[in-house]
């Protein structure tokens, strides 16, 4: 799947928590992160867009200050995210 460059800021959610981080790319399936904490894989997150969009998806992938989340339901070809 193609990843494309996203670099906005953000929010992720993990149930009561929340934690800025800085989108560094987007893809029809999920998220490149940079993040101020630290998330287990399998965790459930939201991540929240400066334009107030939420999307729901899992941490498929992490080490220190990044992660990669697989989003719950996959972008269409035409979303407006995907053209930034």
């Amino acid at each position: 799947m193609q990843r494309y460059p996203f670099m906005q800021p953000c929010v992720i959610r993990e149930k009561n928590i929340v934690s800025i981080a800085f989108a560094r790319d987007i893809s029809r399936n999920g998220f490149g992160l940079d993040c101020e904490r630290d998330f287990g894989l399998k965790k459930s997150v939201t991540v929240e867009l400066r334009n107030g969009r939420r999307i729901n998806g899992i941490v498929v992938w992490a080490r220190t200050g990044q992660i990669n989340v697989l989003i719950d339901e996959p972008l269409s070809a035409n979303d407006r995210l995907l053209a930034i």
